[in-house]
């Protein structure tokens, strides 16, 4: 199971959020982005980020690169830690 633990929040703060969560299911999680709306995960190691629509910039908390998606692209999530889905379109988990 990973936790959804906000869907916005100033940039600056996106690294240490309040530990209010809800848990999802491990697959089949949908949203859409904003230019004010991110959504942000924890434990998604081996889940597959898909664009669905749009652009998205992917921010991995131990990976030091971002990854950039457009429609129909996918990222494997391979390092643990929190997820910034951020940009303007919809994703699929």
């Amino acid at each position: 199971m990973f936790q959804v633990l906000v869907s916005a929040s100033p940039a600056k703060d996106l690294w240490k959020l309040p530990a209010r969560s809800r848990v999802l299911p491990r697959a089949g999680v949908s949203g859409t982005v904003t230019h004010d709306r991110v959504a942000v995960f924890a434990h998604l190691e081996g889940q597959r980020i898909r664009c669905s629509d749009g652009g998205l910039w992917v921010t991995v908390e131990n990976d030091r690169e971002d990854h950039v998606l457009a429609p129909g692209q996918e990222y494997l999530v391979t390092a643990p830690g929190k997820v910034v889905i951020s940009g303007r379109g919809g994703f699929e988990i």
